[in-house]
């Protein structure tokens, strides 16, 4: 294997998120693919294949998977972001208070 530098940083490059789980798209919005063992979404009661349908009212759909992660990432510690959630055919919110993870 060959590795190339890029010419531009990537922007997410060793940087880890402050909620403690990793999100890609799904049809409802974003998918838990992974959680941090003792991290703010795990504390807060999320699982690996919960869906999250909104982020603080606003529908995920209507948000970048680029620009939530951003939010996550770059939002000061403490701040509490409200997910609605779908676990199967349950529906909940969950408040989820940031932290440093590293």
């Amino acid at each position: 294997m060959y590795l190339k530098a890029r010419a531009v940083p990537v922007p997410d490059s060793g940087a880890f998120d402050r909620a403690g789980f990793w999100i890609n798209t799904s049809p409802k919005g974003f998918k838990i693919a992974d959680l941090t063992a003792g991290g703010p979404a795990e504390k807060a009661g999320l699982k690996i294949g919960d869906d999250i349908t909104a982020i603080d009212g606003a529908a995920a759909s209507s948000i970048s998977l680029s620009e939530a992660r951003r939010r996550l990432r770059d939002d000061k510690p403490g701040t509490v972001v409200t997910l609605t959630v779908a676990s199967g055919s349950e529906r909940r919110q969950v408040s989820v208070t940031l932290e440093d993870q590293i």
